[in-house]
C-alpha cells in the first residue's frame, strides 16, 4: 500500500461515512489527488501505514471503527484513535459471541424477532437496546442482512431524528461486515424460538 493508494481509500471511506451522495459500495473510486493535497494528508498517511504495517486491512479498519465513532477526518489527528480500533477489532474478533448475547438479550424482551422493530408503541425494542448500549450496532447490521427491517422501520418513524441517524449508520456500515448468513439466522433461531 503506498500514499495514493492510502489517500484513495481514505477518501472514499471519509466520503462514504459523512455525506449521503457518496456509496463505497457503487465502486467509483474518488479522483486522484492534487499534489498539494496529498502532500498535506502524505505525512499523517505514512504514519498511520507505518502503524499498521502497511496493511490495507488493518488501515481501513482503523478508518471505519473511528468515522464510527464520529470522527469527521477518521481520526487522522486524533491521538485516541488507534484505542477506538483496538475496541473495534475486539468487536470483530468475536462477532459470534457477541452477537449471541444481544439476540439472547433482545429475546429476553420481545417473544418474536420480528417485534424488535414493531413501532406500534413508539421506538421498537432494537432501537432502545441499541441507545441504551444492550445491543451493538453490528447486531443491528447483522440483523438487518437477515431481515431487511430497516425499511419497515424507516416508514414508520420517518421524521423521528432517532432513528434517522442510526437507519443511515446502518446502511453505511453494512458493507463492512461480511457473515455466514446461515450460520447467523441458526443463532437467532436458538436464541427466539427454542
Amino acid at each position: 500500500m503506498n500514499t495514493e493508494s492510502a489517500y484513495k481509500l481514505y477518501t472514499a471511506l471519509r466520503l462514504h461515512f459523512t455525506t449521503d451522495n457518496y456509496d463505497i459500495r457503487n465502486g467509483v473510486p474518488p479522483k486522484s489527488p492534487k499534489s498539494g493535497v496529498k502532500e498535506k494528508f502524505g505525512k499523517h498517511l505514512q504514519k498511520m501505514m507505518k502503524t499498521y504495517n502497511y496493511n490495507e486491512d488493518a488501515f481501513m479498519g482503523y478508518l471505519v471503527a473511528n468515522f464510527l465513532n464520529g470522527s469527521e477526518w477518521g481520526a487522522l489527528y486524533e491521538p485516541q484513535g488507534h484505542e477506538v480500533y483496538l475496541e473495534w477489532q475486539k468487536i470483530q474478533d468475536s462477532l459470534t459471541y457477541t452477537y449471541k448475547q444481544d439476540v439472547e438479550y433482545l429475546a429476553s424482551q420481545v417473544v418474536n424477532v420480528e417485534d424488535a422493530w414493531d413501532c406500534s408503541s413508539g421506538h421498537p425494542v432494537i432501537l432502545k437496546a441499541y441507545c441504551g448500549k444492550k445491543c451493538r450496532l453490528e447486531t443491528l447490521v447483522i440483523l438487518n442482512k437477515l431481515y431487511r427491517f430497516i425499511t419497515v422501520v424507516d416508514e414508520q418513524l420517518v421524521l423521528d431524528p432517532v432513528w434517522t441517524s442510526v437507519s443511515r449508520t446502518i446502511y453505511k456500515y453494512s458493507p463492512f461486515i461480511k457473515i455466514d448468513k446461515e450460520k447467523f439466522s441458526m443463532i437467532t433461531s436458538k436464541a427466539f424460538y427454542a
